[in-house]
This record gives structure tokens, sequence and C-alpha cells, in this order.
């Protein structure tokens, strides 16, 4: 201004020192005449588009930004069809917009009502671009490949293809992980499926309770990470030698700063194992992802199978299986329908909680076992015997408890506590037998692995029966509620172990009559 009329502004500042303070009062009409007056002044017989790119960004923080944008677009258009009708302008206004999501997606943190949207979404015409094709784009755009690098990736290629096929397959998800030749090249240094992960993962930790309402554009998208995994200092996977992959922990490097609940967990399992060569925190930064991808459940396979970080290297299933023994132990992940995930503070009390109750008392033990086989022998197969076309009822007890309705035929199932204690506990019961001779006696031994699974039960069932009962009264949160609900899921799992053991106990067992063995 001071170049332009400096006997008005007599200094660069003098414009600035003018209008500092004072208010400006411009409204959506004041807007929409600007716009003909400007554009008649200078595109004559022309039409005016504007192209708002990235509106989920703009309007995906505030309702108010979002009944902004419609109110401008209605503006627009009824100012846009008036001069139409008067001969003033050859074509309307058009406004376009672009979203890297769909806005509805977007909309629904902002929007509960789903009223105003609805009201914005009249004025356009939607066009849905799928996409599926943002593996091609990021290809093209950073992971292009030179001609003389290509021959080098596709000997690593043929020289793997089959441990790469094996190892890196995922198990009982749709989510296709095949590698061909073609695809190697092309996505490389990640492996091709890894980039439908990391757009469902991106998706997931937008959706998460108090993330950011609209992760995408410039700073998240794929396109973005691609670029971040080549050149960030975090991975840096341009510098390091042919065959290098990435791993999904990898990814984690370049998205931690919008999981800020899981930080603080990260941060307390790389303290906890610290000396554990990285291994903990890992497999822990792993999992955190994958909980965001439904599609695929976290087994111990899945986790070693996203973690390879070179051609030449194995998956490390063992090294997870055994990682992920040590996290569980202390607490910091448990298993759940859909595989192994991170804990909360309130979910690792529910774990401190749980295992106060790890030692049933011998009546409670006793108790339990008892209920187990008492289903397991009242399948019908079990419960009745025929005999010439008559069927017969079987009247079953253990240790002298009898179980289950009763019937003509006895049996007396007895059980020792370890097999090493099976011929002591035959000699004893041949000896009853001979006294009771009409008595099928069936001798079975428990292993630690049943004891640990009763005291498992029994610990899961007094977790589900108080918190039920706290339920009942509202006195849970949120969170216990839902350890409830998966410790209900937990306690029958539990329980179908148990049954399944102590079935082949008791097929393993040795059947005694009048003293003898049968």
């Amino acid at each position: 201004m001071h170049r332009l009329d400096p006997a008005t502004y007599p200094d660069v500042l003098a414009w600035r020192n003018t209008v500092r303070g004072k208010s400006v009062d411009f409204s959506v009409e004041d807007f929409v005449a600007r716009v003909f007056e400007l554009s008649g002044r200078r595109l004559k017989g022309k039409s005016l588009v504007f192209i708002i790119d990235e509106v989920g960004q703009y309007v995906g923080r505030s309702d108010a930004k979002l009944e902004d944008l419609r109110v401008v677009i209605e503006g627009l258009g009824k100012e846009s069809k008036n001069r139409l009708k008067r001969g003033e302008i050859v074509a309307p206004v058009w406004v376009i917009v672009t979203s890297q999501e769909r806005l509805q997606d977007v909309i629904n943190t902002i929007d509960e009502k789903n009223v105003k949207f609805p009201r914005l979404l009249d004025r356009f015409f939607t066009v849905d671009l799928s996409p599926e094709d943002i593996r091609e784009v990021a290809t093209r755009r950073v992971l292009s490949k030179k001609e003389e690098a290509k021959p080098v990736l596709e000997k690593f290629y043929r020289d793997s293809h089959g441990k790469l096929l094996e190892q890196c397959r995922l198990e009982r998800t749709p989510i296709r992980s095949d590698i061909t030749e073609e695809d190697f090249v092309q996505f490389y240094p990640y492996l091709p499926h890894f980039i439908n992960l990391s757009i469902k993962i991106m998706d997931g930790i937008r959706r998460q309770p108090g993330a950011t309402r609209h992760i995408g554009g410039s700073n998240r998208t794929i396109i973005k990470q691609a670029y971040e995994m080549l050149v960030s200092e975090r991975t840096n996977l341009a510098a390091k030698p042919v065959g290098a992959l990435v791993a999904l922990d990898d990814i984690y490097e370049l998205v931690e700063g919008s999981l800020q609940e899981r930080r603080s967990d990260i941060a307390q399992i790389a303290e906890t194992f610290s000396d554990d060569s990285g291994w903990a925190l890992r497999v822990a930064k792993t999992i955190s992802l994958l909980e965001f991808v439904r599609e695929v459940p976290r087994t111990t396979r899945n986790i070693a199978a996203v973690m390879l970080k070179s051609i030449d290297e194995s998956v490390p299933i063992h090294k997870v299986e055994e990682t992920v023994k040590r996290l569980s132990d202390a607490d910091f992940i448990k298993e759940t329908e859909e595989g192994w995930k991170l804990q909360s503070a309130e979910e690792k009390n529910w774990g401190v909680e749980r295992r106060r109750h790890l030692n049933p008392k011998p009546a409670d033990r006793i108790a339990i076992l008892h209920d187990v086989i008492g289903n397991i022998v009242a399948d019908t197969k079990l419960k009745n015997y025929q005999l010439k076309k008559k069927n017969f009822k079987v009247d079953y007890s253990v240790d002298d408890a009898r179980i289950g309705e009763p019937g003509i035929i006895p049996v007396s199932i007895k059980i020792t506590d370890s097999p090493s204690d099976i011929a002591k506990k035959i000699e004893a019961v041949e000896d009853e037998s001979r006294i009771q001779n009409k008595t099928l006696f069936w001798v079975m031994a428990l292993t630690p692995e049943i004891d640990d699974l009763v005291a498992q039960y029994h610990a899961s069932h007094w977790m589900v029966e108080e918190f039920a009962r706290l339920a009942a009264q509202n006195k849970i949160s949120n969170v216990e509620r839902d350890s409830l609900e998966s410790e209900k899921q937990e306690r029958s799992r539990i329980r179908s172990r148990i049954s399944d053991k102590i079935s082949e106990a008791l097929v393993q067992g040795t059947g005694i009559f009048d003293g003898r063995k049968k």
C-alpha cells in the first residue's frame, strides 16, 4: 500500500497500523457478491470453479464449519441461479470438494444426530472413489524402482519366494498375503499386503475414542507413510541393504504420535524388559497395531509373520512365542477370542484381582472336577447301557460321591492326583472291587495341565460371579464391564479345555471289576 499510495501511507507499516484492532464484518452475502463482482471484472464469458482439497480436515473438527460450508454453497447456488436467469453469467459457480475418506465417516464424530451432513450433501453431486488404487499411487509416487534395480529384486524373489510365501502367510483371515514377483518388486521394501494393513491401521486409529477427528491428508496418508518409512530417522529403510523389509513395528514408529493411550504402556514394557534385545517392545508394538485390523486374528503365528525384518531371515515364531508368554505373565497382554491384546491399567487390575483366586480350596477343586465329569458322563451314550434292546441307566459316582441321576448299573470313578500314583491307586481299588463285586470301577489320573486349568477356571468363575453381581447393582466401570464379557468367554474356553483333558484322562484310565483289571 505504501508503494501504491505513498501520500496516504507514508511508510510500510502505515496501512497495517490503520486496520489493526478493527473488526471486519464479512457475511456470506458479502462473500457471494464479491465472488461475482471480481469474476465479472476479470473473467467475462467464463465460469468460476472453487476446489476445496481435503475438506475433511476443514469440517472434521467442528460442526459449525460444517454449517458454514453449507451456507456458502447455498449462497453461491442461489445467486448463480438468479444471475443465470438474467443472462449475466454463462454458467453457475461450481464448488468441487475432495476428501481422502468418505466424509460421512469423518462427520459421524461431530454430527451425532446425523442432521447437518445430509443437508450439506443435498447441495452436491457425490462421486465415491474407491481407495483400492492407493497401492498403485503409493508405488508410482514413492516406491517406484529404477530399471537397473528391478533385476536385483527379481533375483531376491526367485531365490526366496518359497520361504516368503510360507513364512509371511497370514492365517484365518480374508486378507490375501500371497506374493507374486511383480508385486514384490513393485511394493518393496513393503510386502504387498502391508499396504492394505496400513490402510486398515490408519482407519482404525482415526476411529479410536479421543483420536484426532480427521487423520489423513498430508501428514497421515499411506503415500506419506511410505516416504517417511524410507527417509525417517526412526526407520530409514532407504539406507539399509537390499533385502531389508518393512516390519509392522516399523510402521508403529511412524504413527506413534496418534497412539497416546498406548505410548505409556509401550514405554513401561520397554523399561520392564530392557534386557531382551527389544523383542518385548517389538511384539507389543505389533500387537497394538494389529488390534486395529479386525480381519486378522492376533495369533502368535500372525504376529510373527508381520515381524520379518529381512528376506535373509526366518520368521521369528519361537522368539515371539517366548516373548508373548513373558508379556502375558507380566500382565501386559492377555489372550482373547481375537488373539492377544495389550492391557490397559484397569485391565491389569482385573488380572491382579483374578490371580488372587488361582488357589482353590480342596472342596472347590473337587466340586469343579465332579461338575465337569458329571457333564461328560451325562452324554446319552455314556448314561445308558443297552442290552437285548433294553436300556439300563448307569449310576455314576466320583470318589464315592454320586453325580447325575441314579441308575441301575453302578460305575465308580476313582481319581488319583498324579500319574505316578496310578499303580498304587489301582492296587487299592482292586481290593475294594472284590468287596463291591457288582460295581465297575474306573481309575483315572489327573495331570499338571488339568490342575492348572482347574485353578484358572476357579479364578475366572469367581471374577464372573462377583462382577456380574456388581454389574447388576451398576457398580462397575465400562472397562470392567468389557472385561466381564471377555472373562465370560474365557471361562467358557477354559471349561471346554478342562472337559477335553479330563475326557482324555478318562479314556487313558483303567477299568476294574471284581478285583480284575479290564
